[in-house]
């Protein structure tokens, strides 16, 4: 009797394309597991991600990840501009349905 073997999953983050929305909703695992670890200024600005509980758009994708930017008001009240990367294996997103716009 032959078995039937499964197909490899695709990685969710080949999937995301430029302009998709996705929502940050924890601090990056991934990297953790894979022995590094992750400097205060970008668990700060996780954290402030999670909380605005607003989506960020996939503005690129550079050495086969996707990229996203966002800005934050800094300490000193100035804008920050940050660019944060998506990695495979990194389950701390989750993919942002658009609404229909309503119809006039």
């Amino acid at each position: 009797m032959a078995r039937k073997t499964a197909k490899p999953k695709s990685s969710p983050v080949k999937s995301l394309k430029v302009g998709d929305l996705i929502r940050i909703v924890a601090l990056p695992g991934g990297l953790a597991r894979r022995g590094g670890c992750i400097h205060r200024d970008t668990v700060r600005a996780y954290k402030a991600l999670m909380a605005r509980r607003r989506p960020v758009r996939i503005v690129e994708w550079d050495h086969g990840h996707p990229w996203f930017s966002f800005q934050l008001r800094g300490k000193s009240g100035r804008i920050e501009f940050h660019w944060m990367v998506v990695m495979d294996g990194d389950d701390n997103w989750v993919a942002v349905k658009r609404r229909p716009r309503p119809s006039r």
